[in-house]
């Protein structure tokens, strides 16, 4: 049974007030047909990410539209020293080869490209700068290029396999595609914390580029 969109709304309101990481004063929240528009002004880059999984992890939500602007209540350094930050965070993660990445700042706008030689290592790359002060937006073009060469079917398993090891998503709910290394998630799942923990088992899988996360919450109906 689908839940009303006024108590998504509720549960995703009080879930933003809930964390400590986020004024929820300063954020709109709209729901539709189980879609959510979270729009206004958060103080940082990371209460920003924050409010957008608070309001994944509410059961009924089927999408989340990203519409918060940052407006930081501190001084905001300069481009400059932004970058200088970015590249030392960087730089002082021992997963990380900063040799492969380039980092570059404008207006806040920080857009990282290079390579990585796994999935993880790219959103571990964007959860370091997250947290520093003048990052408005992060545009994540980095590549990743695994060092071994891995078949799409080998791949394929190896998802499913690290998937049926987990108690968090059942048996049988999530179909795993791969091609050139992108793997593609889709069916139904009871809530979006399964969601997540389907996605996160992908990403960490040896070999894989890209992950695109179609899950659908509940029986996969529209």
């Amino acid at each position: 049974m689908e839940r009303a969109d006024e108590e998504i709304k509720k549960e995703v309101v009080d879930q933003l007030y809930w964390d400590s990481r986020v004024d929820a004063s300063g954020i709109k929240v709209m729901v539709v047909d189980g879609k959510v528009t979270l729009s206004g002004v958060v103080r940082t880059y990371t209460a920003r990410k924050a409010a957008v999984n608070d309001t994944w992890v509410i059961p009924g939500v089927r999408l989340v539209q990203d519409r918060l602007l940052v407006r930081y209540t501190v001084e905001v350094p300069p481009d400059e020293q932004i970058e200088r930050n970015a590249v030392n965070a960087l730089i002082w993660n021992p997963n990380i080869d900063f040799g492969n990445i380039r980092v570059t700042v404008n207006e806040g706008l920080v857009s990282l490209e290079g390579t990585v030689d796994t999935y993880w290592k790219k959103i571990i790359v964007e959860d370091l700068l997250a947290n520093i002060t003048g990052v408005l937006v992060i545009r994540n073009k980095i590549t990743v290029v695994p060092t071994e060469s891995q078949e799409d079917e080998r791949i394929a398993r190896d998802v499913i396999g690290a998937l049926g090891r987990t108690n968090l998503v059942p048996v049988g709910t999530v179909t795993v595609q791969v091609r050139s290394g992108v793997v593609t998630l889709t069916g139904a799942v009871p809530d979006s914390m399964t969601r997540l923990a389907a996605e996160e088992k992908a990403a960490h899988t040896v070999g894989v580029v890209d992950v695109q996360n179609q899950l659908v919450l509940g029986t996969g109906s529209e």
